[in-house]
């Protein structure tokens, strides 16, 4: 149904599809959270979005809550993943915000960036205890 609206932007959609999977995982619907997650993460169409990162911290949360992975695959996989992504969401900045301007409010970037680092560092720090 939200693909089909028109006048919604890209980075609506997505942000949209995060929030239905943190409301999902809340209220324990793991099977929606998972398939939103894992479209989000090898979707070819949300290749460039910067919200790939918010979606893959929340997916290895979600592997560690559910103690469906081990710490080190989580970490390795989806943690140290999700910054790896910002780093090179960070490095390629530029060229991104050329060739796809509608996929992020760019003038935004530099808290984005902050916001999300912040997050990764403290569930990577949660479950290393």
């Amino acid at each position: 149904m939200l693909r089909d609206l028109t006048g919604i932007n890209e980075l609506s959609k997505t942000t949209m599809l995060l929030e239905d999977a943190d409301v999902n995982i809340r209220t324990g619907n793991h099977r929606i959270a998972k398939a939103i997650l894992n479209n989000m993460e090898a979707n070819k169409e949300f290749k460039y979005y910067l919200q790939r990162v918010p979606a893959l911290r929340m997916r290895g949360k979600f592997f560690m809550d559910s103690n469906a992975g081990s710490l080190s695959s989580v970490l390795h996989l989806k943690l140290n993943a999700s910054l790896k992504l910002l780093n090179d969401f960070v490095e390629h900045k530029d060229t991104l915000q050329e060739k796809f301007p509608q996929i992020f409010i760019w003038q935004e970037f530099a808290a984005f960036e902050n916001e999300l680092r912040k997050p990764a560092y403290a569930k990577i720090a949660k479950y290393a205890d």
